[in-house]
């Protein structure tokens, strides 16, 4: 199935409404860390917006993927169609997993694992705050661009990183012009 402009997908429910020990959240209070943000694809767009129909930019969206989009998407009433499906712009779009279980950004996303630093101090050690520091600093896990080779190390603005969870992986999801150096 095709849609005219953006990708159709199809999720389970609206919010995460257990926790892993099975009680009940309140998703009112901060819905936005609370929402579904992966369904299945059930129709992609007939054409590619321009930007994303550039040379080494490929669709990596198919019907019958699971994909990871903006957490807004199901909060944004016009993304809405019915029941539980819900429009996804490629800008909004950030990952998609295949059904052999590989992981794909969308677009001029790249998916960095976040690299942290053991902090040691000399004097008055306050357990808490001296364990590990995040660094703007990672590695990469998969990319779309030729130039940033999945495995190297990168170096990206502080702005641009945007922490989600992916398959169970902790991921830092950006755009490739937020790299700064590898």
């Amino acid at each position: 199935m095709q849609s005219p402009t953006r990708i159709i997908v199809q999720i389970d429910k609206k919010f995460n409404d257990t926790s892993k020990g099975g009680l009940y959240i309140d998703t009112t209070y901060k819905p936005e860390y609370h929402v579904n943000i992966s369904g299945k694809v059930v129709a992609i767009p007939k054409r590619l917006p321009k930007d994303f129909s550039r040379e080494g930019y490929y669709p990596t969206v198919e019907v019958g993927d699971k994909l990871y989009f903006h957490y807004l998407v199901v909060l944004d009433p016009d993304c809405h169609l019915f029941d539980n499906y819900y429009t996804v712009d490629y800008f909004q779009a950030l990952a998609t997993v295949k059904p052999d279980g590989k992981i794909f950004p969308v677009g001029e996303h790249i998916l960095i694992e976040p690299m942290e630093e053991e902090v040691t101090h000399d004097t008055l050690i306050i357990p808490d705050l001296a364990k590990k520091v995040s660094l703007n600093k990672g590695k990469v896990f998969s990319s779309n661009d030729p130039s940033i080779p999945n495995g190297a190390i990168v170096g990206f603005e502080e702005q641009g990183k945007f922490e989600n969870e992916i398959e169970g992986h902790t991921l830092y999801v950006m755009y490739n012009n937020n790299i700064l150096y590898k």
